[in-house]
C-alpha cells in the first residue's frame, strides 16, 4: 500500500512514480484524442495549424497528417513514460522492465525530435505549394525543442544502460557471495 506520509527514498520514488504515470497516462490521452479531433474536425484542424504559423488553404487534411507524425512519436514517449513509472511504483525500480521502458522512452524520444524535423521541413514545403508566384520552399530547421528532444533520447539510452549495468554487477555481488 502507498503511504503518504512515507519519508524513506523508497516511499517518495512510489508518490513521484504515481505522479508521474498520471501525468504520462492523462497526457496520451490527451494526444490521442486531440490528434484523432485534428485530423477529423476542420475546427479542432484549423486552429492547430494557425497556431503553428500555417496557413495551408488546400492541403489542411495533408498538414494535420503530417502533424500528427511527432504527435504520434510523442504519444509512444507518453506510453513508455507510463510503463517505467509504473514498474518504479514497484518493489524493484532496477527491474528489467525498467530497463526496457527506458529504452523505448530513449527511441520514442529520439524519434520525436527527428520527426519534429522533418515535420515542421514537409509543412513549410506544403505551405510553399499555396503561393501565388509558383514558388517552393524548403526549409530545414533544427530548434532548441528537437536538440532538447534528441538529448532526452539519448539520456534515456544511458540511464538504461547505467541500470542494465547496476543490476548485472548486483547479480555478480550475488554468485560471489
Amino acid at each position: 500500500m502507498l503511504d503518504p506520509h512515507s519519508t524513506t527514498v523508497s516511499g517518495r520514488l512510489r508518490r513521484i512514480a504515481l505522479g508521474g504515470q498520471l501525468v504520462a497516462w492523462g497526457g496520451l490521452l490527451l494526444v490521442v484524442l486531440f490528434v484523432g479531433a485534428a485530423l477529423v474536425w476542420s475546427e479542432v484542424r484549423d486552429p492547430w495549424l494557425r497556431q503553428m504559423g500555417l496557413h495551408l488553404d488546400g492541403n489542411a487534411q495533408l498538414g494535420a497528417l503530417v502533424a500528427a507524425i511527432p504527435a504520434a512519436t510523442f504519444g509512444y514517449c507518453l506510453w513508455q513514460a507510463g510503463r517505467l513509472f509504473a514498474t518504479l511504483r514497484g518493489a524493484d525500480p532496477f527491474a528489467p522492465r525498467a530497463v526496457a521502458a527506458l529504452v523505448g522512452l530513449g527511441w520514442g524520444a529520439f524519434a520525436t525530435g527527428i520527426a519534429a524535423t522533418l515535420a515542421h521541413t514537409a509543412l513549410a514545403y506544403l505551405e510553399s505549394l499555396g503561393s501565388a508566384d509558383g514558388t517552393r520552399t524548403l526549409a530545414i530547421a533544427l530548434g532548441s525543442t528537437e536538440l532538447a528532444t534528441l538529448l532526452v533520447g539519448i539520456l534515456a539510452l544511458a540511464f538504461a544502460l547505467v541500470i542494465a549495468e547496476a543490476r548485472r554487477l548486483e547479480d555478480d555481488a550475488r554468485g560471489i557471495v
